[in-house]
C-alpha cells in the first residue's frame, strides 16, 4: 500500500464564517424578531391585558416621569404615530395621564404615568422579574452584554 497521494480525495478546506457578514446580521435580525415574538406571546402580557409596546412606553414614562409623544417615539424607536395609537387606549384605561402643554414652545400634551399605570406596571414586572432571573441563571450580566452589543448594532442603521 502506498502513501495516498496530495489532493486525492481531500475536499477544499473551508472557510469559518464572517462574523460581520450580512448572513451573520440576518441570523442577529431572525433571533430578535423570534424573541420578540416569543416574549409578546407569554402569558404574563396577556394576563396583564398588556402588549410589548405598552410595557416598552410605560417603562420609559416609569423613568422619564412626563415626557411627550414625540419623545417617546424616540425613545422606543417606535414613530409617533403608532406611539399616539397605543397611547390612546393606555390614557383610557388610567394608565397614563395626557395633559396639555403650558409651553407654547412644545405644543405636545405632556404624558406621564398614573398611580394605576405604576400599579399595573410594578404587578407585571414583579411577575417578570423571576423569569428574567431564571433565564439569566449564571449570566447576570448578559443583559448588559446584550444591551451594549445593541448600541454597537445600532451604528449599521444610523438615523437619516
Amino acid at each position: 500500500m502506498g502513501e495516498p497521494q496530495p489532493g486525492a480525495g481531500d475536499s477544499p478546506p473551508t472557510a469559518p464564517p464572517n462574523p460581520l457578514s450580512p448572513e451573520e446580521l440576518a441570523n442577529v435580525v431572525s433571533g430578535m424578531n423570534r424573541f420578540l415574538a416569543r416574549f409578546a406571546g407569554m402569558k404574563a402580557f396577556k394576563d396583564a391585558q398588556l402588549g410589548v409596546a405598552d410595557w416598552t412606553l410605560l417603562m420609559i414614562l416609569q423613568d422619564k416621569k412626563e415626557t411627550t409623544s414625540p419623545m417617546l417615539a424616540w425613545l422606543s424607536g417606535i414613530v409617533v404615530q403608532r406611539v399616539i395609537r397605543i397611547l390612546d387606549p393606555l390614557i383610557a384605561a388610567g394608565l397614563v395621564s395626557s395633559v396639555p402643554s403650558t409651553d407654547p414652545e412644545k405644543p405636545n400634551p405632556v404624558l406621564s404615568l398614573t398611580e394605576a399605570g405604576k400599579a399595573r406596571l410594578a404587578a407585571f414586572n414583579d411577575v417578570l422579574q423571576p423569569l428574567l432571573v431564571k433565564a439569566m441563571a449564571n449570566n447576570e450580566r448578559g443583559l448588559l452584554a446584550i444591551k451594549n452589543n445593541l448600541l454597537f448594532l445600532m451604528r449599521v442603521a444610523p438615523p437619516e
